[in-house]
């Protein structure tokens, strides 16, 4: 059974709220469906239990993950994140102030 792009685009309209940010979401789900199907060692899940990405519940589950995942990200993260790998981000960018 091959990967059925209808059933996750029909799937993902569920998941999309209104929000300008998320604008495009959809059509990047499908794409890293299709990518996961075609690569299915790529897909690491925290259960034994991996979605079936040719199954409405298995897209679902895959899909409440990459939102969830998607809503969380947020801008003080992200400065976290780059202070990991830049060390001197205060020096360079914010000068005095800390973060």
């Amino acid at each position: 059974m091959s990967f059925d792009e209808e059933l996750a685009k029909n799937v993902v309209t569920e998941f999309i709220n209104d929000n300008p940010e998320e604008k495009g979401l959809d059509t990047a789900f499908v794409e890293i469906c299709r990518f996961l199907d075609d690569n299915p060692d790529r897909l690491s899940w925290r259960t034994k239990n991996k979605p079936i990405l040719n199954d409405e519940n298995g897209l679902k589950d895959l899909a409440k993950q990459y939102f969830s995942g998607f809503r969380k990200l947020d801008f003080p993260v992200f400065l976290f994140d780059l202070k990991i790998f830049f060390p001197n981000l205060n020096d360079l960018y914010f000068g005095s102030v800390k973060i």
